[in-house]
């Protein structure tokens, strides 16, 4: 998947798969990387925003509800 310049919103990024991700979206030169965690604290990984993922974002949002946060770039959803 082509990341450069891309922002990303990476949920569950502490630990596992989803601090892979966040890893892999960082050596692929995103333009902004969102790591979302329960205790944001624990992502530790340098050069990534982190945001609490029990009040930083909606409860299973819609396509809808995520447009806005795209700001005119392409988004993709990728699920673990």
């Amino acid at each position: 998947m082509k990341l450069q310049n891309a922002v990303v919103l990476i949920t569950g990024a502490n630990r596992g798969i989803g601090l892979a991700f966040a890893q892999a979206a960082l050596a692929r030169d995103a333009r902004k990387i969102y790591a979302a965690a329960r205790n944001p604290s624990d992502v530790t990984l340098p050069g990534v925003e982190r945001l609490d993922g029990t009040t930083d974002l909606p409860l299973r949002p819609s396509i809808g509800e995520l447009r806005p946060l795209r700001n005119g770039h392409r988004m993709e959803i990728q699920r673990a």
